[in-house]
Parts: structure tokens; C-alpha cells; sequence
């Protein structure tokens, strides 16, 4: 029985940190896929950020598509679970206007697919 013991708590231990590293308390790296839509070949530049609920920028990513954009664009971000606060800025070609999507994440898993468009279908959102 003595000799057991080390074994069990050993094996506890792991399942202890397997647990607390799967709750999504620590900081884990997840996968955002944006789906851009049809009109995706007169996108030229895609500019994403993510900040936090304290309003600190986390991440800034710009993607850039001489050719247009592709259908989705995969993002590897830091997270832990949380709410976050995304804006995305798309500049087309021969516009010089820059449309603004503003989104709200709420990060419980390791992927998340993301519309650019708002709720309402158009650009959107508050600066």
C-alpha cells in the first residue's frame, strides 16, 4: 500500500493540471476564422484587433491581398475565456473609405468562426 501512494498522488497531480489547463483560466492559444463573404476580391487590406474588457489592445494583425482576399482568414490568438471586444478594418480597391466592423467575442473553446459583417448585414459598429 505505501508503494501505491506515490503513484496515486502523482497520477492526481496530473489530472489536477490536465483540469486547470483545460478550464480556460490560463492563456491558450485559439484559432479565429473570419469568413470574409462573396464580395472578398475587391478586399485589399484587413486589419483585425482584439482588446480586452480593461480596453487593452491584445493583438493588431493586418492582412494584405494585392490579388483580393480569400474566403476566411485563420488567426492564432493568446486568449484565455473571457469576453473581447474585435475590430476589423477592410479598405477595398478604388475606395478610399475604410469599413469598420466592430464584434463582440465570447472565447469558451480553442476555435471560433467569425463573421467581418455585423448583426445587421452592413458595416458597422462604433469606433
Amino acid at each position: 500500500m505505501r508503494k501505491l501512494w506515490p503513484r496515486l498522488l502523482l497520477l492526481a497531480l496530473i489530472a489536477f493540471g490536465a483540469w486547470l489547463w483545460k478550464n480556460g483560466r490560463f492563456v491558450q492559444s485559439r484559432e479565429l476564422e473570419w469568413q470574409i463573404g462573396a464580395d472578398c476580391a475587391s478586399i485589399r487590406e484587413v486589419e483585425i484587433q482584439i482588446w480586452n474588457e480593461d480596453a487593452d489592445l491584445l493583438k493588431r494583425e493586418v492582412f494584405f491581398f494585392p490579388d483580393g482576399a480569400p474566403s476566411q482568414i485563420a488567426q492564432k490568438v493568446a486568449l484565455s475565456d473571457g469576453n473581447y471586444l474585435a475590430r476589423v478594418f477592410v479598405k477595398r480597391a478604388a475606395q478610399a473609405r475604410v469599413e469598420q466592423y466592430t464584434q463582440m467575442l465570447q472565447v469558451s473553446r480553442e476555435a471560433l468562426v467569425l463573421s467581418l459583417r455585423s448583426p445587421g448585414g452592413g458595416p458597422g459598429g462604433s469606433p
